[in-house]
């Protein structure tokens, strides 16, 4: 019996000795797997570094290319203007006016001196489209330039701002460009001017009746009574009513004035329907 006690013993030992073997298995084991998550974890880290480079070269990807469209844009666009179509010139006028940016005024005031007149006429228009943000460039080659055809350009395109925003107060650096422009001395610029007066309307009312008592010009005169005739503005019955009186002026403008007159009628009444 002592002998099999023994055996027992030994039979313990050998077991406890494998479940020590089988522990420090399972402890490396253990180790193993701690290590092996540790580098699951690096990479799953590096791999959310690598993600978020790719979306930001992905975005800048796509903002250089929303640029370059853009640009490509802006230049279809000036191709447009000299479309034979002028359903098409008229699409590209407003859509320059609505995707402009720093260069687009500017390269439509370099159109202006265009010996294509279709080209030249769409920039004018396209001026016009812009609004009040391109008045101060025209003003300044209206009073300033040497050439008498941008000069013209301008004061037709500032009319075109008059035209295309009605309800935007008319700057009043454009009010006065155009009071200098009426003593240039090419008729298609003081002409323009006038015209462009015309379309300002009322708060241009001053300076075209201080005109039409101060120009020599009658080519000066006769268009500013045609201007107050079609303006609408109640004060210019009395100013035509007094030309259409007085002996001392210019026939051909007592007889404008006498046209004009019905016709303001005709305005007046019409803004009062």
């Amino acid at each position: 019996m002592a002998n099999n006690a023994i055996a027992s013993a030994d039979n313990a030992i050998v077991l406890a000795n494998n479940a020590i073997v089988l522990a420090d298995n399972a402890i490396a084991s253990a180790d193993n797997a701690i290590v092996l998550a540790n580098n699951a974890i690096v990479l799953a880290d590096n791999a959310i570094v690598l993600a978020d480079n790719a979306i930001v070269l992905a975005n800048n990807a796509i903002g250089g290319l929303k640029q370059e469209n853009f640009f490509m844009t802006i230049d279809s666009l000036f191709e447009q203007l000299k479309h034979p179509n002028p359903n098409l010139r008229e699409r590209a006028m407003w859509e320059l006016a609505d995707v402009r940016d720093e260069n687009t005024i500017p390269r439509l005031m370099g159109i202006l001196d265009e010996e294509d007149v279709t080209y030249r006429r769409a920039a004018v228009k396209a001026l016009g489209a812009i609004g009040k943000d391109a008045v101060p460039l025209l003003v300044e080659s209206l009073v300033n330039s040497d050439n008498t055809t941008i000069r013209g350009s301008c004061a037709k395109a500032l009319a075109q701002v008059a035209t295309n925003h009605p309800d935007v107060p008319f700057p009043t650096e454009g009010l006065q460009g155009l009071k200098t422009a009426l003593n240039d001395p090419n008729a298609v610029v003081y002409i323009a001017s006038v015209m462009a007066l015309g379309e300002i309307g009322s708060p241009a009312f001053e300076i075209l009746t201080e005109a039409l008592k101060t120009t020599d010009n009658v080519a000066v005169a006769v268009a500013i009574v045609n201007a107050l005739g079609s303006m609408g503005d109640i004060r210019g019955v009395e100013v035509l009513t007094a030309l259409t009186n007085d002996q001392s002026v210019d026939p051909y403008v007592q007889e404008s004035a006498v046209s004009a007159l019905p016709r303001l009628d005709q305005v007046i009444n019409y803004k009062r329907a």
